[in-house]
């Protein structure tokens, strides 16, 4: 390699002095944002996570969801039961993947690594990256129209501005573009801020995002003459048999949009001030707010159907529709909130939900020249140039294909849990998780047994997904298949992989080794009053349990 080359490569590495984990540079595997998060940075209560699951879940993708299933000709009750039964897919994977990153305080990649090696964690890795950044792209777009609502409010003339872009721009207009630019602008200054301390941003924009739902729901009632009117449904007739796999659709629809935010969660229960604290909003609070957002939508739109005679299932279109034709002060002052409020919900959406943890996932893959910050700010800028908006107002093909992705993360997600709870029995060697020569190393730095469940569990899927995605028509049977490809592919991808790790055991398995840092298990003290509690609860829970039993009489 020149010189140059080399010399550069230098200027980029991860620079480690004066930070955490000061005495660990930097390696081909792992550095301070990849390594179990040192006491000092878990600072995450039960309020920080039920806050979490507020955002991740209410948002514009999620009111929206309620148009797609009436559009497979279901009712709007058996859309909200759908919506329930795969909000409880959500919980449920939450905690079944977030329960390493509370005990072990590692994240996303350390999780991966230890079910499909280390290499082998490079495909999970990048397909959620992957996903992350278009979804990223999208929510920004939604992000800046919310901008653009409240630059409408606020000037008259802003609102009938004309559109100086030409059609050749993908659908943008002048409006959108500035209200995109100054989304992009707030975001990068939130970027600056260390994962760790997001949770001072978090619950207000969940209070926020929470009041705009209610007021939107408030409103489209109340101009419904105080009903949501006749609930919509669908026009498509549907037999006995076909309404059932529309609902087995729906249902992996529900729970593969947010399949994941599940899988990778302990990229942020790893900050967790105990290990219990993001048990409960992970089991309860993440089912409930990924019913609250459906549910709302489908209300919403069903009065302002009843009122106005128009379906708009976003609710971003509707606040433009409400703009478009009752622009007094009142509506001026309505808008404003509403698009401001929606406008804090997409930016937190966006660092929490997608750009940060994709980028503690870049810092696993190169982490000797990446930390979260720079793979945060490299996948930001791609989430620019791929031009969003070409992607919501274009072609339907590219977005199915994004929609489709549940196929192939609900198997990983259900590989990555029956690892850790029913093969390894919750028992790791940590260092063996950044080192070549420890036992994930597995062969070659691949663990085969999770690629052959992997392939084997989508593979009868593929007819349904291309014929889904390119519009043709296929045996009934093929779809079908592709209708349950959550529920199936998660139930196959599990026995595959259980049967292959019995079958033929990986190495270490039942052995259980601590990362063994006095900065990672407590010998530091937090400076927070708050978090300082919630750990002094922790280890006196600790004590008692660790007591010797009491003498026998």
């Amino acid at each position: 390699m020149p010189s140059s080359i080399k010399s550069v490569l230098r200027r980029l590495e991860v620079k480690h002095d004066g930070e955490v984990y000061s005495d660990r540079p930097p390696t081909r595997w792992g550095n301070r944002d990849v390594f179990p998060v040192p006491l000092e940075q878990r600072r995450y209560t039960v309020i920080s996570y039920v806050s979490y699951w507020s955002i991740a879940s209410l948002s514009v993708t999620s009111w929206a969801y309620g148009g797609s299933v009436i559009a497979l000709g279901l009712s709007a009750g058996e859309g909200i039961a759908c919506s329930v039964i795969g909000s409880l897919f959500v919980g449920l994977f939450a905690f079944l993947c977030g329960h390493p990153g509370a005990s072990m305080h590692v994240g996303f990649t350390a999780l991966a690594r230890v079910t499909f090696g280390l290499y082998g964690s490079y495909i999970p890795v990048l397909l959620l990256v992957f996903e992350n950044v278009i979804f990223f792209g999208i929510h920004a777009y939604f992000g800046g129209l919310a901008v653009t609502i409240v630059l409408n409010a606020l000037s008259s003339s802003f609102m009938h501005w004309k559109n100086t872009l030409p059609e050749s721009a993908g659908g943008v207009t002048s409006q959108g573009l500035i209200g995109f630019v100054i989304y992009f602008v707030v975001f990068f200054l939130l970027l600056l801020i260390h994962p760790s301390k997001l949770r001072n941003l978090v619950w207000p924009a969940a209070i926020t995002i929470a009041v705009v739902f209610l007021g939107l729901l408030g409103w489209a009632i109340s101009a419904n003459g105080g009903t949501v009117g006749n609930l919509l449904a669908g026009k498509i007739h549907l037999s006995s048999t076909n309404k059932s796999f529309a609902m087995l659709y729906a249902i992996s629809s529900a729970a593969g949009s947010a399949t994941a935010f599940s899988s990778r969660v302990s990229d942020w229960t790893r900050f967790a001030v105990t290990k219990h604290s993001a048990t409960v909003p992970m089991l309860v609070f993440a089912p409930i707010f990924g019913c609250i957002g459906p549910i709302f939508g489908i209300l919403a739109t069903s009065a302002v159907y009843s009122r106005y005679q128009a379906v708009e299932w976003n609710p971003l279109g509707l606040l433009l529709y409400v703009q478009a034709t009752q622009y007094t002060a009142g509506c001026r002052a309505a808008t404003f909130f509403a698009g401001l409020g929606l406008f804090c919900a997409s930016l937190m959406n966006n660092l929490m939900g997608k750009i940060s943890c994709a980028g503690m996932d870049c810092a696993g893959l190169f982490p000797k020249y990446i930390t979260t910050r720079r793979g945060s700010y490299i996948l930001t800028v791609i989430g620019i140039l791929i031009q969003p908006w070409r992607l919501v107002n274009g072609s339907s093909t590219f977005l199915t294909v994004l929609a489709s992705f549940g196929v192939f993360v609900a198997p990983m997600t259900g590989i990555l849990a029956a690892d850790y709870w029913i093969v390894r029995r919750r028992k790791w060697v940590m260092h063996d998780i950044y080192r070549q020569d420890g036992i994930y190393w597995y062969t070659f730095g691949v663990n085969w047994r999770a690629y052959v469940a992997f392939i084997m569990s989508f593979v009868f899927d593929l007819p349904g997904f291309a014929a889904s995605v390119n519009k043709t028509s296929i045996a009934p049977g093929w779809t079908r298949m592709y209708d349950m490809s959550y529920i199936v592919n998660l139930a196959i991808a599990v026995l595959i992989f259980c049967c292959l790790s019995f079958a033929f055991p990986p190495k270490g398995l039942g052995v259980a080794e601590g990362w063994d840092d006095g900065s990672v298990v407590g010998e530091n003290k937090v400076t927070d009053p708050t978090v300082a509690v919630e750990q002094e609860k922790e280890e006196r829970v600790y004590e008692v349990e660790c007591l010797p039993p009491a003498p026998a009489n």
